[in-house]
């Protein structure tokens, strides 16, 4: 046999010239356990004779079938006589009372507060007494949003629900992003090349302790990067999701990294050739440099002196990463070996080296001397010596390191100097026989030799 549910009307209230609510039921009668979401599909239909012109007071509300179905055998709808199972439920038809606070609709900036006052009530009868203040729950920590503004209504002689159907009419608050500003306290650090990034301070400037934002400031340059610009950018931290109600305004700076200064010179104390290589070393580098780090071509100058104690400046390299000084240092300069006169700096024997013995007086010798720009030295006073050193016959070598005099001169035509020395009896070595190869050396003033060899057949 089945078990008989019963449909129940749900009590329902509206006010005076309104039309009547969408009525619900209820069903009754499950056994312990079971339930209408198990055994129950669709719902009743429930009406009620009151009309929107209907006087105060209360109405029935009837309820059918509709399109309720019991699902399965265990359960009915319907009594002994076939008919449904109904209890009837009340419609009360009240004074309408309208309580708004639509009148506080407002905004504010997250992290402020809002005060609100009384709630406007319309419909309250004479002599009823019905309170009401709007409020929301939203609090100067509650996020970016929409809030609702309520009352919180007071009733002491329970009024509502039996003299009064209320209408509660909400407002509603909007919370906007407070603005947040984080800048460089320096917008245009700078550093050198090969150095550490500076510290960069910030400041943050509208975030609410209690939130725990912060910002920190940052650039991909490291003490490798070279010269230019680089963007620093801020981070901001945000462990508890606060930065959802800022305005973030956040201005991104630059570091400028410079060039290094680095100082070349040559090494002190060097034996160099006139406007020929030197070495140099850098006073300056970083990040374990050197001079194999620079690019172009180094060259050398004494501005054409030559002697001791002359100023040596290089030039031409060239960095990207470094600002570069040349100085000077003091060297001796040398002119270059025999053979590269013609050339540029350096000095060359221009005799014959080969000559017949007979008949020979004097062996004119005539060697040149020329500057970095391969013009011919003529300043008197270049010679410091003449030295006869060795004559060679056969396999015969004999040493003599014989000084032949000094008097020397310059031939303005023929652009060099000559000494005619004479192959008499009297001179060294016996006269010079023939037979032999004669090894002599010009000993210059600044230190550098012209040697030379004459065959005498």
């Amino acid at each position: 046999k089945s078990l008989i549910l019963t449909v129940v009307a749900n009590n329902a209230v509206r006010g005076f010239g309104d039309p009547n609510p969408v009525f619900t039921a209820s069903i009754i009668g499950f056994q312990p356990g079971d339930s209408a979401a198990a055994f129950v599909t669709g719902a009743a239909s429930c009406t009620s004779p009151a009309t929107p012109a209907s006087p105060l007071g209360a109405y029935p509300i009837n309820c059918t079938q509709g399109s309720l179905l019991v699902i399965g055998t265990k359960y009915t709808f319907a009594n002994p006589d076939g008919s449904l199972s109904t209890i009837p439920g009340t419609l009360l038809i009240l004074n309408k009372l309208t309580i708004s606070c639509a009148g506080f609709t407002s905004s504010r900036t997250y992290g402020t507060t809002t005060g609100f006052g009384g709630a406007q009530i319309t419909g309250l009868l004479p002599g009823d007494t019905i309170t009401a203040a709007c409020g929301t729950t939203a609090t100067a920590a509650s996020s970016v949003g929409t809030y609702a503004i309520t009352p919180t209504i007071t009733d002491a002689a329970g009024l509502i629900g039996v003299k009064y159907a209320l209408t509660v009419v909400p407002g509603a608050l909007t919370i906007n992003p407070a603005p947040l500003t984080a800048k460089l306290n320096n917008a245009a650090p700078s550093r050198v090349y090969g150095s550490a990034n500076p510290a960069f301070a910030s400041t943050l400037t509208g975030a609410f302790a209690a939130d725990g934002i912060t910002v920190s400031y940052s650039t991909t340059a490291t003490a490798a990067s070279a010269p230019g610009a680089f963007a620093i950018t801020p981070a901001f931290s945000d462990p508890n999701n606060k930065l959802g109600n800022y305005t973030v305004s956040a201005a991104s700076g630059t570091l400028t990294i410079t060039k290094a200064p680095l100082t070349i010179a040559p090494v002190a104390g060097q034996t160099i050739t006139l406007n020929g290589p030197a070495t140099v070393a850098g006073n300056g580098f970083v990040l374990g440099q050197g001079l194999g780090n620079l690019g172009g071509t180094l060259t050398c100058s004494s501005a054409g002196q030559v002697g001791t104690g002359k100023p040596v400046t290089c030039t031409g390299l060239t960095s990207a990463s470094y600002t570069i000084t040349f100085a000077s240092t003091s060297e001796t300069v040398h002119y270059a070996p025999v053979g590269t006169c013609s050339a540029g700096p350096g000095h060359q024997y221009l005799g014959s080296t080969t000559l017949t013995r007979a008949g020979l007086t004097t062996i004119p010798v005539a060697f040149r001397l020329c500057d970095a720009n391969g013009a011919t030295v003529s300043a008197a006073g270049v010679v410091n010596n003449f030295q006869l050193t060795t004559k060679v016959t056969g396999t015969t070598t004999t040493t003599f390191n014989q000084g032949l005099g000094t008097g020397f001169a310059f031939q303005a035509g023929a652009q060099d100097y000559l000494l005619n020395f004479a192959v008499s009896a009297t001179s060294p070595a016996g006269g010079m026989p023939a037979g032999s190869t004669y090894n002599f050396v010009i000993t210059l003033n600044d230190g550098t030799t012209v040697p030379f060899a004459i065959t005498l057949n």
